[in-house]
Parts: C-alpha cells; sequence; structure tokens
C-alpha cells in the first residue's frame, strides 16, 4: 500500500509518487503537481520587471485538468474551476495535457500547453512532437469554456489554428520521460517569463542531460522537504521556548553544483526570496532567532555569495554574513564575503561570531595553520557564542566515528579555548554551535556531526552521527 511521505502545500506526495523519479518511469499526475508547487513557492520573483507577480502566473494541476475534461458540464461548474484557479488574474497558464479520453483509458504522453493572456496564444510544447496535438486541442477548447464562464472576457474564440505547435521543444529519446520534459519546458518558460536567469533558448535548458540529472534531483528535494517536517514537528511537540534555531549551509538548495548557471536558478536577494520568508515564518512561530545558509544574490551588483540569513522573532534580517575563505565548490560561482562578522543580539544579550564552513581553515588551505583567522576574530570580539553553518565532508565515508571532525573544529578555535583557560577572555564562557549536513550530494560525502562544545573545558554538550538525521535541543548556560 503507498505511503504518504509529505503534505507540501496540499499535495499529497506518496512513496510510489517519488520512485516514478528515481526508476525512469513516466510520471503520474502528483509528481507533476509536486513539481509544479516546488517551482512557485521556491524561485525568486521578487525582483521580476513591469510590476510582474507571482500571481501572474498558474501551473495548472493535472487533475484539475482531467477535471476539466472529463467530469465539468454546467457553466456553473466551470465557473466554479475558473474562480478556483483565479483566472480573472492570471496572464499566463501552463497547462499539462496528456492523451487520456476517459477514466478507463490510460494515458501514454505527457506534453504542455500555454496560454498567455496578453498575446491570445495557446503554445503548445511536445516532445514527441505531433502526438498530442489532438489532445491540445481538447485541452484548449475546454480550457476557453472556463475562462467564458469565469468572465474573462478578452479571451479569444475557438478555431482549429488557435494551438501553435511550437518546433523548438526539444524531443525525448525514449518512451518514458514526456513527463520530465513538460517539468523542465515550464521551468524554462517561467524564468523566462519572470526574466530570471536561465539559457537562451528552450533547446540548452531542456536536454536529455538536465532530465536525468533532475530525475536524481527532485527526490533529493523531497528528502530534503520532509527532513524539514520531522524538525519542525519535534518543535511543535515541545513545550519549552527555543532562542535560536539554527540550519545548515545552503540548506534548501543543495552545495555540490556542477554550472554557475545552475546555482544563478537557485540564488536570492536578502530578506526578500523564499528562503527567507521560510526563516521570517519560522522565527515569529516559535519567536525565535532563526540562522539559514542560502545563495545569496547581491540586489546591486548581482554578485553571488555563499551567505547566512540571521531573522529575528519579529521577522527582520538582522544579519547576513558572508563566507569569507571559500572552498573549491565554491570558487565556481562565490564571491568572497569582506570579513568574518559578528553581531551582538540585544534580546539575549549575546555577541555572536558566524562563520560558514571553510572560514574555519586557513585561508585557501595556505596560510599558516597557527594563524587561526576565524578563530583569532571571534576572540578579539569577545564572542558568547559561535554559530557554524556547514556542508563539511570528507572521503571517509565507510567511517562511523565523528571525533575526528569534531577535534580539529575545536583545535580551530585554540585563540578562544586558551583565552578561555586563561581567565583572560573576558567572559566567563563560550559556546560553539554547529550544524552540519549528512548524506551525499553528486558523489560528495557529509560528514555530519552536528554538535554542541563548551569551549572552557572543551566538553562536548550534545553530538549527532556521521549519518543520524536529527535535531540537536541543547540548554546552553
Amino acid at each position: 500500500m503507498p505511503k504518504q511521505v509529505l503534505n507540501y502545500h496540499d499535495v499529497q506526495l506518496y512513496d510510489t509518487d517519488v520512485a516514478l523519479f528515481r526508476d525512469n518511469e513516466w510520471l503520474n499526475d502528483n509528481a507533476i503537481n509536486f513539481y509544479f508547487q516546488y517551482l512557485q513557492e521556491t524561485l525568486d520573483v521578487s525582483s521580476a520587471p513591469d510590476a510582474r507577480t507571482r500571481s501572474d502566473v498558474l501551473l495548472v494541476d493535472p487533475a484539475v485538468v482531467s477535471c476539466i475534461l472529463l467530469q465539468c458540464d454546467e457553466e456553473d461548474e466551470y465557473a466554479d474551476l475558473g474562480r478556483g484557479m483565479q483566472l480573472g488574474i492570471r496572464q499566463v497558464c501552463m497547462i499539462p495535457v496528456n492523451d487520456n479520453q476517459s477514466f478507463d483509458e490510460g494515458s501514454t504522453h505527457w506534453s504542455l500547453l500555454l496560454y498567455h493572456r496578453q498575446e491570445k496564444s495557446f503554445l503548445h510544447y511536445d516532445s514527441s512532437s505531433g502526438h498530442n496535438a489532438a489532445a491540445a486541442d481538447r485541452v484548449c477548447k475546454a480550457f476557453l469554456r472556463v475562462l467564458q464562464a469565469t468572465g474573462v472576457t478578452d479571451a479569444p474564440a475557438w478555431s482549429p489554428d488557435i494551438v501553435q505547435q511550437m518546433p523548438d521543444m526539444p524531443q525525448q529519446r525514449n518512451s518514458y520521460d514526456c513527463g520530465m520534459y513538460v517539468l523542465l519546458a515550464a521551468e524554462f518558460l517561467y524564468r523566462r517569463y519572470f526574466r530570471l536567469p536561465t539559457s537562451d533558448w528552450m533547446r540548452q535548458f531542456v536536454t536529455p542531460q538536465r532530465v536525468a540529472a533532475m530525475r536524481q534531483e527532485i527526490p533529493k528535494i523531497i528528502d530534503t522537504l520532509i527532513h524539514e517536517h520531522k524538525m519542525l514537528a519535534a518543535l511543535e511537540q515541545r513545550d519549552e521556548h527555543i532562542d535560536i534555531l539554527m540550519l545548515s549551509e545552503m540548506v534548501f538548495t543543495g552545495y555540490v553544483f556542477q554550472r554557475k548557471e545552475d546555482v544563478e536558478g537557485v540564488a536570492e536577494i536578502a530578506s526578500k526570496g523564499p528562503t527567507f520568508a521560510w526563516c521570517q515564518a519560522k522565527a515569529r512561530r516559535f519567536r525565535c532567532l532563526v540562522t539559514c545558509g542560502y545563495v545569496e544574490r547581491d540586489e546591486a551588483t548581482a554578485l553571488l555569495y555563499n551567505s547566512m540569513m540571521v531573522v529575528s522573532p519579529e521577522g527582520e534580517l538582522v544579519c547576513n554574513p558572508r563566507k569569507t575563505f571559500l572552498y573549491e565548490t565554491d570558487k565556481l560561482w562565490a564571491t568572497p564575503g569582506d570579513g568574518f562578522k559578528t553581531w551582538h543580539c540585544p534580546w539575549l544579550d549575546k555577541t555572536i561570531a558566524f562563520g560558514i564552513c571553510m572560514d574555519i581553515n586557513p585561508d585557501d588551505f595556505e596560510a599558516p595553520f597557527d594563524r587561526f583567522e576565524f578563530a583569532t576574530n571571534a576572540a578579539e570580539q569577545r564572542a558568547d557564542l559561535v554559530l557554524f553553518a556547514c556542508a563539511w565532508c570528507d572521503f571517509e565515508p565507510e567511517s562511523d566515528d565523528t571525533m575526528p571532525t569534531v577535534n580539529y573544529w575545536a583545535t580551530r578555535l585554540t585563540p578562544i579555548i586558551d583565552a578561555l583557560q586563561k581567565d583572560a577572555y573576558g567572559k566567563p564562557s563560550c559556546h560553539f554551535l554547529v550544524s552540519n549536513r549528512i548524506g551525499t550530494e553528486n558523489g560528495t560525502f557529509f560528514v555530519g556531526a552536528s554538535c554542541v562544545i563548551s569551549l572552557k573545558e572543551p566538553e562536548l554538550l550534545a553530538l549527532a552521527g556521521r549519518r543520524e538525521e536529527t535535531l540537536l535541543l541543547v540548554n546552553v548556560p
């Protein structure tokens, strides 16, 4: 029996749906609708030109398309559906098309129909050219009825040549990837409408290589969302107040990118993108400070940074540290930050130093080991807390031992530990908090070992394993 694994904005996703991506299967309605919802929720359109807003574009649930085709008979039924989809405010609708003509028949092929209100056009993108031409006509006729019933007075009238077949749609090379081509075509068109970074041409964006990569990437996205849901559920079940909710480096996007173009696609302007919206909602919900790693696009310069947003309980961005020392993976796309950041939290009365992964290492692995750049800066600022977000990896995936990693981090904090033990720090304590990833991404193994260390002794107060998915809840004096 299928097991529900995620409820994502009312998309009930089951393990059998996720398996369709991994196993090179034909995608069902649920799999397509999940990715449609994910695009709408995660792509940052806040900087779109011409006053374009997220509500301009609708990616239609395939189940709604089936309802229009197979269940609606009366005008009031069409009108109810149209109002539910808010067609009166939509400028672009992307409508998945399949060749199913009744509930008793199975579908064999997906394509994408794009309705552009201003241009009064219907464009059909079919990765098996011509296969779904008749199906696209049926969907177009039915959708026009919905538009008219909803009172969209500027909708075009039906004619046999109203649906334009788009010859630039890349063609699939097998019998099962049509749904993936629909997802990537929809993403390309969505990005192009909002002027988000993308390829110049659809044939450059929708490729067999990208299709294969996305079949592996989408289940990882789902795993991240499942982890997020578990984490928040654990917090919801606890009664005590929390002061800081800390997430790891680039937590919602992944870290190991092969092309700068792919990183640009997930970049956000600080305090405007979907990651900020998520952090803002959780900060307000739990009345706590939230820190979260993300890819930042500078609004003024368009430069990309590996950053950490820090959001107050009121939902304000209070600090935005940028990774200063870049790892080799970062150098593909990131600009170095202009130095290590500390910030005094007035309601906690704590000075907090922020670090992102490579920041704790010698600069470019070439500076003297005992220069301790990051720790020296934190010690000079008399930090009470050191928040360290990372995607820390090593080359020993078979090992279960966390302590080599933890001991290395502690060694890199020697200036703080020495000053505390000599009573020369100016404060009685300093605590080191680490949020690190687990699992693998594009062949890179992440070592986990999220932990909290009291640096005066030093003493390990909490530790997660190398493969342990958990939420560490720690009382820091």
